[in-house]
């Protein structure tokens, strides 16, 4: 059995993971769930593919693949630091269209700072094409009372 400091992190992480998956948020809506989630920061999520999140085309949406992105990259931050924050800047990278049944995202850190992280994803079709990549920075903004999720 782990450390009781391990255990507690680990408890942290399920309980942002809990947070995260609560229905009526805009991940929730657009059928994003975070699936995976450590305390070093790696995180992973997967968006389920209905039609509400195709464009004209019949392809994810840009807009879906980077909310996906967001809060994959943005609960990995809060796991790695304690800290909620704000995304800065990203950058996407779409490489190919998003089709299939479901996007994975997998995130982990580039740098965890004081004020400044930066977070690396790739997102991958449920054929294991990478459909996107991207990389996130975040503002620290306030510790998180870990009590309040």
């Amino acid at each position: 059995m782990g450390s009781c400091a391990e255990q507690k992190k680990q408890k942290f992480c399920q309980a942002i993971l809990d947070a995260a998956n609560r229905p009526g948020q805009l991940p929730h809506l657009i059928h994003c769930r975070l699936t995976q989630l450590t305390p070093d920061g790696n995180a992973t999520g997967e968006l389920e593919i209905q039609p509400d999140v195709l464009n004209p085309w019949n392809t994810v949406h840009g807009g879906a693949l980077a909310t996906l992105a967001d809060n994959v990259t943005g609960s990995g931050v809060l796991a790695a630091t304690g800290y909620v924050c704000v995304t800065v800047n990203y950058t996407m990278h779409y490489l190919r269209p998003a089709t299939g049944s479901k996007i994975i995202c997998t995130a982990r850190p580039e740098k965890l700072g004081k004020h400044l992280c930066v977070m690396h994803a790739d997102l991958t079709n449920d054929a294991g094409q990478l459909v996107a990549t991207c990389e996130f920075t975040f503002d620290l903004i306030q510790r998180l009372d870990q009590e309040a999720l």
